[in-house]
C-alpha cells in the first residue's frame, strides 16, 4: 500500500499516472459517505414454487423461480405469467439501481475533486479549457467548478489505479492504518471486473518497476 503515495513534510501526496502531484486531505469519511442519502430500491422477488414431497407438507420448501427454472415444461402457467410479470420489476429495478450507483459515484468524485484533494502546482485553469476549446477543439463547460472537475477527471486522475492511490491517500491522511489500507486496496480490487483488475494491477506493476528505476 505505501508505493501508492508518499509522506512529504507530514503530507500525504499522490502522482498519478500522468505526473500530476496531488495532495490528499483529511476527508476520507465524507469521502466513504458520499452518496449514501441516495437510498437503493427494493428488490422485486420472483415468483416461488413448492418443492418437495406433497405428502408431506412438513417436509415442503418455497423455491424462487431462475431464468433456467422457469423454462422447464412441468412450470404451470400462472407462474409463467408471474414471472413475465417479475422480468418487467427485475428490469425496471436494474435500471434504477444503475442510475442510483452512477449518481453515488459521481458525489464521490465530487468529494474528492472539491474537498479531500489538492492538485500541486495547479495551472490557470481558464487557460487549460481555452487551450481546449480553441486548440483541440474540445469543448469545455465556462463554470469554473465544472472545469476543475473536468480538468481533475480528464488530467489528473486518468486510470482505475489512480483512484485508489488517490482514495488510500485520503484515508491515510484521514488517520487509517497500515492494515485498514491493505484491506481497502484488496477490496477495491475485487470490486473491479476481470479486464479492470488486469489492467490495474498491470498499471500498478509498472509504476513500481519505474519508482525503482
Amino acid at each position: 500500500m505505501s508505493e501508492l503515495f508518499e509522506i512529504v513534510n507530514g503530507k500525504v501526496i499522490v502522482t498519478t499516472s500522468t505526473g500530476w502531484r496531488v495532495e490528499c486531505l483529511p476527508f476520507g469519511d465524507d469521502l466513504m459517505r458520499a452518496g449514501t442519502a441516495l437510498a437503493l430500491p427494493d428488490k422485486p422477488q420472483p415468483p416461488t414454487y413448492l418443492l418437495g414431497n406433497p405428502e408431506e407438507d412438513d417436509r415442503q420448501i418455497r423455491v424462487p423461480y431462475t431464468d433456467t427454472s422457469i423454462n422447464d415444461s412441468s412450470v404451470p402457467a400462472e407462474d409463467t405469467e408471474a414471472w413475465v410479470e417479475y422480468v418487467v420489476k427485475r428490469n425496471a429495478w436494474q435500471a434504477e439501481v444503475a442510475s442510483v450507483q452512477a449518481q453515488q459515484s459521481l458525489m464521490r468524485s465530487r468529494v474528492m475533486v472539491y474537498r479531500a484533494t489538492r492538485v500541486l502546482d495547479m495551472p490557470d485553469l481558464k487557460a487549460w479549457a481555452e487551450t481546449r476549446e480553441n486548440f483541440y477543439g474540445i469543448p469545455t463547460p465556462t463554470d469554473e467548478r465544472d472545469i476543475l472537475f473536468q480538468f481533475f477527471t480528464g488530467e489528473v486522475a486518468k486510470t482505475q489505479d489512480d483512484i485508489l492511490a488517490l482514495m488510500a491517500g485520503i484515508m491515510k491522511a484521514t488517520g487509517a492504518t497500515e492494515e485498514v489500507l491493505d484491506s481497502f486496496e484488496a477490496n477495491f480490487r475485487d470490486s473491479l471486473g476481470p479486464q479492470q483488475r488486469e489492467d490495474a494491477q498491470g498499471h500498478s506493476e509498472g509504476t513500481s518497476a519505474e519508482t525503482a528505476t
